[in-house]
């Protein structure tokens, strides 16, 4: 079961990772290379667990496989688009223009790479409840197996497809592929995986725990930090409302009649 001092060990495994990731954002004066971080934090979160808590345990060994494989694929993702960027991103640029003028570097870290850490802790405790509670394998383990790897490739594709578009067609709205029966495809492989980690713990005393990890990542992308300022972005486009009205907002379905 978890216990306060594995959350803190977690903890301060993530902010080692934003730590840097803040060092790294200070010394080239741009800080949105927190979202290179945040998978990082997340994979740090999770595998600090196993010199405490090893033994042989399928399930967790499988979620912590996973959980790398995501956290590998999404740093690369966002490492590529962040090192080709020449600007820092207007999120944080809009964000920093919010707050008192002294001090910029250090609210920066404690509104923003601290907040990630602790964020990063939550999210991953499907991961974490895995290794301490090392429920036995069952039906519900392939079922969530299953549902990880079909979010993971939603996701990748959904992310190549839109990598393309904007390498071939910039400036124009992504329509096509995955993207014609979702505004937000790679959202939804995202939530698809984290709930299919969710899943793998349903037999263990710490499911619940494991449940709002994966309602938090919901929370963060429907709510907050994903979906909501996508969609202001995409609003500058020309054919924006008629893409809106004709296409689901996050679960893949057949687009409406334009």
């Amino acid at each position: 079961m978890v216990v306060i001092g594995d959350l803190a060990v977690s903890f301060f495994a993530a902010l080692a990772v934003m730590s840097c990731a803040f060092v790294v954002g200070w010394y080239k004066k741009r800080y949105d290379g927190v979202d290179v971080a945040w998978g990082m934090a997340i994979l740090a979160s999770v595998i600090v667990q196993i010199p405490f808590h090893f033994t042989q345990s399928t399930v967790a060994i499988a979620a912590s496989a996973c959980i790398c494989l995501w956290a590998l694929r999404l740093s690369f993702h966002i490492g590529k688009r962040w090192l080709h960027a020449k600007a820092e991103d207007p999120r944080y640029v809009a964000l920093k223009k919010q707050w008192p003028k002294r001090f910029v570097g250090l609210q920066t870290f404690f509104r923003i790479y601290l907040v990630q850490a602790v964020l990063a802790v939550i999210v991953s405790l499907p991961g974490i409840t895995l290794w301490l509670d090392k429920p036995a394998v069952s039906s519900l383990t392939i079922v969530g197996l299953v549902l990880w790897v079909g979010g993971f490739i939603i996701e990748s594709v959904a992310d190549y497809q839109l990598r393309s578009h904007v390498a071939q067609k910039p400036g124009t709205l992504m329509t096509s592929g995955l993207w014609r029966y979702s505004r937000h495809p790679n959202y939804f492989g995202e939530l698809v995986m984290w709930w299919g980690i969710a899943l793998l713990s349903v037999t263990s005393p710490s499911w619940w725990l494991a449940t709002i990890g994966a309602a938090t990542i919901s929370i963060l992308i429907i709510f907050i930090s994903g979906i909501p300022p996508s969609e202001r972005r995409s609003s500058r486009y020309p054919n924006w409302n008629e893409y809106r009205r004709a296409t689901s907002v996050l679960v893949p379905l057949p687009p409406q009649q334009r």
